[in-house]
């Protein structure tokens, strides 16, 4: 982008940088359909949605709703429901209503996989244990179109998440609902995972975007298009054109970055000793194998491989590490017919159904609960937090996911999953 004295337009201009602020911050951008969907992830305290209970005419629930808008393009989805609040309905069967908008890229097959824990009654006082998880659909969605789903739901006492997640761009076109109260540690002391994320960011950030923003990593990318398009409109205010050029430039690079998240953003280094590097920063994970391949490790074809991954936090506030077997080679059949005659991409090898665990012991060798939890970021010197990470696989890898990673206590679009 040149900008030449005597050629520019800078009522455009500071309109136009306005307007990528107001995209990264979730400001409201009235004519498009992810207005309010923040690139920049700060907002999961207000992220939340309680399901809203259907009586019968004597008082008892006998069902509920709740309805999440998502956005679909590139490689990504932005969603306005981070955590549900299944608590209204716990004996129930209820509905989630999706709105999903599907933007330039974004044309992929809707299918999401929820996740369910055991009879909670049966481990009390202790969290209730894995159970099962099950593909809820599987639908053809194209570009430029709205699709509304309603899908059935087990009464919200067996609600542990739901898995959204794009077949064509997967990693990293994800993004999950939690439940909303969930405690980690999963004790009644722990906090719920909405206190979690109020604890960095504050019951109301949207009130305090600065403030909240300023816990996300200045090499995340998003943070970085976010700061040159501020140094942009300082620029313009001292007419200073030439500044105004080199930060649209680093606008540009940064866009770049995150537009990958199978490639570590610029500043950050590979581990070499490490089969896998994952780096956590603006809630999201990116994630680069040594080797250079695609992201399916393809090392791991019988049980006894060792998997090792260095995790590398750029955020200034906590992060967790969780992987999780979706079932290995024992999951049931697929459900649903290939969507390829619709213009699909399959499904070739759904999840279908399966019984999940996980990976990573959730206490520890004393019996206390455990989480891998990674160090925040040193912000004067922009030394990541780091943690190492050594796991045996005792059983053959699925062809449908062979291990599922994710930030148990930031979850949202933090997950780098490898097929």
């Amino acid at each position: 982008m040149n900008i030449a004295v005597g050629t520019h337009d800078a009522n455009a201009i500071a309109r136009n940088l306005q307007r990528g602020i107001d995209i990264l911050e979730g400001n409201p951008v009235p004519d498009r359909l992810y207005s309010g969907l923040p690139l920049l992830h700060f907002m999961g305290p207000e992220k939340v949605k309680k399901v809203t209970p259907i009586l019968d005419s004597s008082g008892k629930v006998i069902g509920g709703n709740v309805t999440i808008h998502q956005v679909w393009f590139d490689t990504h989805i932005e969603s306005d429901t981070a955590f549900l609040d299944p608590s209204a309905v716990p004996d129930a069967p209820w509905t989630i209503t999706y709105v999903v908008d599907v933007l330039s890229r974004g044309n992929d097959d809707f299918s999401p996989f929820v996740m369910y824990f055991d009879d909670p009654g049966l481990t009390k006082p202790n969290p209730p244990m894995p159970h099962v998880g099950m593909d809820q659909t599987f639908f053809n969605m194209e570009e430029g179109t709205r699709t509304v789903f309603k899908i059935k739901m087990a009464p919200g006492k067996y609600y542990n998440l739901t898995y959204t997640w794009g077949w064509r761009s997967h990693p990293p076109r994800v993004q999950v609902s939690e439940n909303a109260n969930k405690r980690v540690p999963p004790t009644p002391q722990g906090k719920t995972l909405v206190e979690w994320e109020s604890s960095v960011f504050g019951e109301h950030p949207s009130a305090n975007k600065e403030q909240a923003i300023a816990r996300i990593g200045d090499l995340a990318p998003a943070k970085r298009m976010w700061a040159a398009f501020r140094a942009a409109r300082t620029a313009l205010s001292q007419k200073n054109y030439q500044g105004i050029s080199e930060r649209i430039e680093e606008a540009r690079a940064a866009f770049r970055n995150w537009r990958d998240r199978t490639r570590l953003p610029a500043g950050v280094k590979m581990d070499r000793q490490a089969d896998l590097t994952l780096y956590y920063v603006n809630n999201t994970i990116y994630g680069e194998f040594t080797d250079g391949g695609r992201v399916d490790f393809p090392k791991w074809t019988l049980r006894g491989t060792t998997l090792k991954v260095t995790l590398y936090n750029g955020d200034y506030f906590e992060h967790g590490y969780q992987n999780v077997d979706f079932g290995g080679a024992r999951g049931w059949e697929n459900l649903f017919k290939s969507t390829v005659k619709s213009g699909g991409s399959g499904c070739w090898f759904t999840f279908g159904r399966a019984h999940w665990w996980m990976n990573v012991p959730i206490t520890g060798p004393d019996g206390q609960p455990f989480m891998v939890m990674i160090p925040p970021a040193d912000k004067q010197s922009n030394t990541p937090g780091k943690y190492k990470v050594q796991i045996t696989f005792n059983y053959e890898p699925s062809r449908r996911l062979r291990f599922y990673q994710f930030d148990p206590i930031h979850h949202d679009v933090a997950v780098f999953s490898v097929h």
